[in-house]
């Protein structure tokens, strides 16, 4: 982070843009830092995607520069909740940082990641 999180507003730091798919699904593209000041957003987005009935979330991590145990708890979280709802809930190109996160802590065997043909078939409106 380049400041501290009284002197930087969360959309300062991250920005998420939902993007709706022909499966049923959207697409929340995630850039910049998920921390503790920005996590409750990631959650939020992907909460609400959940709420309005998506069967299909995938978060685009291509652009994220940084992710702590809080975005990683919202990330678990999320897939909790779409488990629970009978959603999916995917991953798509986790950035370098990301995919080191997710490898030391072991989580990348527990999420689903989206291979090159299924990206493909993913398009957006």
């Amino acid at each position: 982070m380049t400041g501290s999180p009284a002197t930087e507003r969360s959309e300062d730091i991250l920005k998420i843009e939902t993007s709706l798919v022909r499966t049923g699904g959207c697409i929340l593209q995630v850039d910049g830092e998920v921390d503790i000041l920005t996590a409750p957003r990631l959650k939020a987005e992907i909460f609400g995607a959940l709420d309005r009935g998506y069967s299909l979330v995938v978060i685009d991590l291509r652009g994220t520069t940084f992710l702590d145990a809080s975005g990683i708890r919202e990330l678990l979280a999320g897939l909790g909740e779409s488990r629970r709802r009978k959603a999916r809930l995917a991953l798509f190109q986790p950035s370098a940082i990301v995919r080191r996160v997710l490898s030391v802590t072991g989580l990348d065997t527990l999420f689903t990641e989206l291979d090159g043909e299924e990206a493909r078939c993913i398009q957006r409106r």
